[in-house]
């Protein structure tokens, strides 16, 4: 190649780089802009969804930016945990200004509520939590298992897993992070208020996740009177209050009104995160869509902070 050639050659990839600088400065005001289009509320809870049974990839990340989604909860298998490229997820939030938050630690073999899964589900928590840690990740939700209705088998899983929670949250606290204990559904260990206060009895580090659709047997309202401040974070959807549906906020039977001014009235300033199952809804007759979930903000809880 000639020297012109290259002088050319260096011009136009100063153009591009230049050009590229532009495009990523116009996109992040746009997503900015895009942000306050869709959301008419003004001091309001930061927008998230989980990323569960979904692909992390850059398409997921721009999904989340052009409909206004403004954080993340890492949700997958233990598989895909211990393989995930935490650098690669954390660069791809940032490139297009969503933030991650929140993980979903791993359920099944990892179970706090069983002394013989004791030194296993450390081992994975700290595996997790220390990776997550350092790309700035410093809340963690957790399951506590158990689905027994008999007596005695839920008192002493209990007493288990409210010291085995105890060290999870003393070992997340060195890498500065949090535990929330996740209220869950049916028979499972934390499905009332009276439980997870119960669970969390032991140490002043534990929290709580508010998941809207896993009450079965106490009245939402009820719940977040009861443990309060304790909550830090939410998983948002709606159900028939028969079992957990997992379902697009507004198409079940929820009274958000009332859920969400008690939320205000003790004080939450967590995230709105999503819980909801991107798939085919009876209700709008196709599948939902992240652009659903922006619509349903400004319908059901924008206008408490207007």
């Amino acid at each position: 190649m000639t020297v012109l050639g290259y002088m050319r050659l260096a011009s136009t990839i100063r153009q591009n780089w230049a050009e590229d600088i532009i495009v990523t400065i116009l996109s992040t005001m746009l997503i900015k802009s895009l942000r306050r289009i869709f959301y008419k509320g003004g001091n309001m809870y930061k927008i998230g969804s989980s990323s569960k049974h979904l692909e992390l990839n850059d398409e997921l990340f721009a999904q989340y930016a052009l409909a206004g989604i403004q954080v993340m909860e890492l949700a997958m298998s233990l598989e895909r945990f211990l393989s995930l490229d935490y650098n690669k997820i954390k660069e791809l939030a940032d490139k297009h200004s969503v933030e991650i938050v929140s993980v979903h630690l791993p359920c099944g073999d990892c179970d706090p509520s069983r002394n013989e899964s004791y030194d296993y589900t450390m081992g994975i928590y700290r595996t997790i939590i220390e990776k997550a840690s350092a790309i700035g990740v410093h809340r963690y939700i957790v399951h506590t298992g158990v689905s027994s209705n008999d007596p005695d088998e839920r008192t002493y899983a209990l007493n288990v897993a409210k010291k085995n929670l105890s060290d999870i949250a003393d070992m997340a606290a060195e890498y500065g992070s949090v535990i929330a204990v996740e209220v869950l559904p049916r028979t499972c260990l934390g499905r009332n208020s009276d439980e997870i206060l119960e669970l969390i009895s032991l140490n002043d580090k534990l929290m709580v996740c508010f998941d809207t659709n896993h009450l079965l047997k106490e009245d939402s309202t009820e719940f977040i009177r009861k443990v309060g401040k304790r909550i830090v974070t939410t998983h948002v959807s709606d159900y028939d209050f028969v079992d957990e549906k997992h379902w697009l906020p507004g198409t079940g039977m929820i009274n958000w009104d009332r859920l969400i001014n008690t939320l205000i009235e003790v004080g939450y300033n967590g995230p709105w995160m999503h819980e909801v199952d991107f798939e085919y809804s009876d209700v709008l007759g196709r599948d939902i869509t992240f652009e659903d979930l922006a619509d349903k903000v400004n319908t059901i809880l924008a206008p408490h902070f207007e």
